[in-house]
Order: structure tokens, then sequence, then C-alpha cells
């Protein structure tokens, strides 16, 4: 990755309204595709109902909006100008990715939650009313 020198300044980009709406179309997209996220919103809807998973939903959405709109506005200028700023962020999540891959507690943990809830949603979908 490049990180330019300290005493060079980034130019300023405007984004065009091409950009900004392929940017958006693209986020949009990423965050309907399924993932992990899907999992939560699964078993809040099996186990409150319907509406508690569009609230979850939402809130998801949300969430990927406020996080997609501060990236696109700078927030990865920061990591990219400062290198203090990239270094800590790769070290923290490098040091917590290898703590959760080593250590055997924290495995079980995350086997143990992961586990418990997809035996809740099997349960669930078994014993719901159709």
């Amino acid at each position: 990755m490049y990180l330019p020198p300290p005493d060079v300044t980034l130019p300023a980009v405007m984004l065009t309204l091409q950009t900004s709406s392929a940017f958006s179309l693209a986020s949009v997209l990423l965050a309907v595709a399924p993932g992990p996220d899907n999992i939560f919103v699964l078993t809040q809807s099996a186990l409150y109902g319907r509406l508690s998973g569009l609230v979850v939903m939402f809130g998801l959405c949300t969430g990927l909006l406020v996080h997609t709109t501060a990236v696109a506005f700078g927030v990865a200028v920061i990591f990219q100008a400062s290198t203090l700023a990239f270094i800590l962020l790769k070290t923290i999540g490098g040091t917590l990715g290898e703590w959760l891959n080593r250590s055997a507690r924290a495995q079980r943990i995350m086997n143990l939650a992961t586990e418990t809830l997809l035996v809740g949603i099997a349960l669930k979908l078994i014993t719901a009313k159709r």
C-alpha cells in the first residue's frame, strides 16, 4: 500500500454524481448480500417475530450506511495519510485476530455461541406453526 511522505498534501477530490451513485449502488448490493448479519436477523425473527427481524434489519442497514458514508467522506484517508494510525489499526486487528485463533478458551466460547445459536434456530423452525 502506498503511503505518501508526511510533507505531501493529498489533493481534495470531489466525487461526481456518477461515482457517488455507483458507490452507493455497490454498497447497497453488498449490504443485502448474504452474510453473518443474516444469521442474526433470522435468529431475531425466529425468536421474537417478524417485526423484531425488521427492526434489526433496519438497524444493521443504518449502521452500514453510516460506516459507508464515513469511508466515502475520507475516514480511509486518515489511514492513508497517517502511518501511525495505519500501524495501530493493523497491529490491534492482527493481535486480536491472532489471539482469537490461538486461544483455546476463545475458540470454545465462539464455538459454543455458534452451536447454541444454530440449535436455537433449528428448534424454533421445527416448532414453529405454519
